[in-house]
C-alpha cells in the first residue's frame, strides 16, 4: 500500500485491553499486542492513533496505553483523539450519567431520550477522532477504538474518501 493512500485499519475492542487492566489474564494481553504487531507489520502501519485521552488515562492513574508503548517501541507517531474534558464539553458531548442526571424540566428522560443522546455523542467524538487522524496525516494508520464505535467510525471514514479495513469489529479474547 503506498503511503500517499489515506487507509485506516480499524481495530474495536473492549478498552481495558488498551489498558492492560489486570482483569483479563496475561494471556489476554498478549494476544492482543500480538494483533497488534501482526497488523502493524502486515500492513505497512506508519502510525498508531486510538481513542481515548490523557484526561481518561490520569482519571485512572494510567500514564500510558498499550498502543502509545507499541508506537514508541516501533518508532511510529502515535496520537490519542479522544477529545479532552474541556474539548466535550465545548462540543457538547456528555456522558451517560450526565445526560441522565441534567434537569429534563423535573421529568426524567426516557430510555429512547437517553440512547439517542448517547448516539449523538458518540458520532461527535468520531468525527472529532477522523480530524485528528487527518491532522496525523500518516497513513496507513492503526487505530483502535471501543467495539460499538467500529462500524459507525468506518463509515465515516469511507465517506470521507478513506480506505478502511476492519481488522476485527468487536477483537475479544478467547481462552484456547
Amino acid at each position: 500500500m503506498h503511503p500517499s493512500t489515506r487507509s485506516v485499519f480499524l481495530i474495536g475492542t473492549d478498552h481495558r485491553y488498551q489498558e492492560r487492566q489486570p482483569c483479563f489474564p496475561e494471556a489476554a494481553h498478549n494476544a492482543f499486542e500480538v494483533l497488534l504487531r501482526r497488523c502493524a507489520r502486515e500492513n505497512d502501519i506508519r502510525a498508531i492513533a486510538e481513542e481515548h485521552s490523557l484526561d481518561a488515562l490520569s482519571g485512572k492513574s494510567l500514564s500510558k496505553t498499550v498502543l502509545e508503548s507499541l508506537a514508541a517501541e516501533l518508532g511510529f507517531p502515535h496520537k490519542y483523539c479522544d477529545p479532552s474534558i474541556e474539548q466535550n464539553e465545548s462540543l457538547g458531548i456528555l456522558q451517560e450519567p450526565h445526560i441522565r442526571a441534567r434537569d429534563w424540566l423535573n421529568t426524567p428522560p426516557t430510555e429512547e431520550q437517553v440512547a439517542e443522546e448517547v448516539a449523538c455523542g458518540y458520532r461527535r467524538r468520531e468525527a472529532w477522532w477522523m480530524q485528528e487522524l487527518l491532522t496525523l496525516n500518516q497513513w496507513p494508520c492503526l487505530f483502535v477504538c471501543g467495539s460499538v464505535h467500529t462500524i459507525p467510525f468506518a463509515k465515516l471514514l469511507e465517506r470521507s474518501a478513506i480506505d478502511v479495513h476492519i481488522v476485527a469489529a468487536d477483537w475479544n479474547w478467547k481462552a484456547e
